[in-house]
C-alpha cells in the first residue's frame, strides 16, 4: 500500500527484484490511500483476491507499504490471520480507525516485523518506539534519507527476512519444498553478499544457520560467518549497529511531534559526528551522521 494510492510512483517496482529472488507475487491496492474512509475494506477486498484467486500459500502472506500504506499494512496483519509479518517502510505500528482514535497495531506474537526508516524521517522517533515493545530480532534499519521509500535492495532483503521467519514458524510438512527452495536461494545471496557487503552475509548467515531443512545450507551459512568474520569490517559494523542502536534509543525513545523533529540539537550533531568518525569507509558513518540531524 502507499499513502497516495493507485501505483503513483511505481512502487510495486521496488519489490520487483525481492519477488523474482524469492517467488513472491506482489499485489498492489488501488483505493487504499491516505484519508480514504474505507481504505481497510479496499486492502481486505485485495488480500481476499489475492488468496482466494491465486497460487499463494495461506501461510506465506506478508504486508508491507510506505508511510500511511505501512500504517495499512500493519493494520491488516492485525485484523488478517493469514499475514505472518510485516515489511514496514517509513512509519512505526500505529494505525487509524474510523472508530477509534491512533493507537498501536494490536498484532500477534508471531507477527515478525522488520522496518526501513529513513535517517530523517520525521516517523523515527515512532519507529524506536515501536521496535522498542519488539523482540530484539525484530530488525529497525535506517537508510540515509527522510520520509521515503527504501530503495528495492533493501526492500528485497526485507521481504527475504519476512518470508524467511514465515517459513521458520510454519512446520507444515506442505511447505518442505519451500523451505528448501528458499534456503537455496538464500544461501546463494548470501554468497554474493559476501563480497560487497560482508557484515550483511554474516547476518545472513547466523539466520541460516538455524534454517530447518537443509543440513548442506546450515552448514554452509556457519562456514560463511566463519570467513566473513575474519574481515575486520565485519566486527567494525556490528560495533556501528550497537551504536546506531544505543544513539536511536537515547535520543529518539519518545515519540514526538513532528515540529519537535525538526528543531536542531547541536550536542546530538557532535555526538554523531564522533560515532560516525569510528566508522570510515563503512556505509553506517553516514547513517550515524545523518542520524545527529533534523527531521
Amino acid at each position: 500500500m502507499s499513502a497516495g494510492g493507485g501505483n503513483e510512483g511505481r512502487p510495486i517496482d521496488r519489490y520487483r527484484d525481492g519477488a523474482e529472488r524469492l517467488g513472491c507475487i506482489v499485489a498492489l491496492s488501488v483505493e487504499s490511500k491516505n484519508n480514504f474512509a474505507d481504505s481497510d475494506q479496499a486492502m481486505a477486498a485485495m488480500a481476499d483476491h489475492v488468496f482466494g484467486k491465486l497460487p499463494v500459500y495461506d501461510e506465506l502472506g506478508f504486508s508491507s507499504g510506505m508511510s500511511g500504506g505501512s500504517r495499512m499494512a500493519y493494520l491488516m496483519a492485525e485484523r488478517d490471520k493469514r499475514i505472518a509479518g510485516v515489511l514496514a517502510c517509513g512509519s512505526g505500528s500505529g494505525v487509524y480507525l474510523k472508530e477509534k482514535d491512533f493507537r498501536d497495531a494490536e498484532l500477534r506474537k508471531s507477527t515478525y516485523i522488520y522496518s526501513l526508516i529513513g535517517t530523517n524521517c520525521f516517523n523515527r522517533s515512532e519507529a524506536v518506539t515501536s521496535h522498542l515493545k519488539m523482540p530484539a530480532d525484530y530488525r529497525l534499519r535506517f537508510f540515509p534519507g527522510g520520509h521515503a521509500w527504501a530503495d528495492s535492495p533493501l526492500i528485497a532483503q526485507g521481504m527475504a527476512r519476512v518470508l524467511g521467519e514465515a517459513l521458520k514458524i510454519n512446520k507444515d510438512d506442505e511447505l518442505a519444498a519451500e523451505r528448501l527452495n528458499y534456503a537455496d536461494k538464500m544461501s546463494a545471496w548470501m554468497d554474493e553478499m559476501a563480497v560487497d557487503e560482508p557484515w550483511e552475509a554474516a547476518y545472513w548467515a547466523d539466520f541460516l544457520a538455524t534454517f530447518p531443512g537443509n543440513p548442506a545450507v546450515a552448514t554452509h551459512a556457519k562456514s560463511v560467518a566463519s570467513k566473513v568474520r575474519a574481515d575486520a569490517r565485519v566486527a567494525q559494523a556490528a560495533d556501528a549497529e550497537e551504536d546506531i542502536r544505543k544513539f536511536t534509543r537515547k535520543h529518539f525513545n519518545k515519540h514526538v511531534e513532528l515540529k519537535d523533529g525538526k528543531v536542531p540539537d547541536a550536542s546530538r550533531e557532535a555526538e554523531a559526528a564522533k560515532l560516525a568518525a569510528k566508522y570510515p569507509g563503512l556505509p553506517h558513518a553516514e547513517i550515524l551522521t545523518k542520524l545527529g540531524g533534523t527531521s
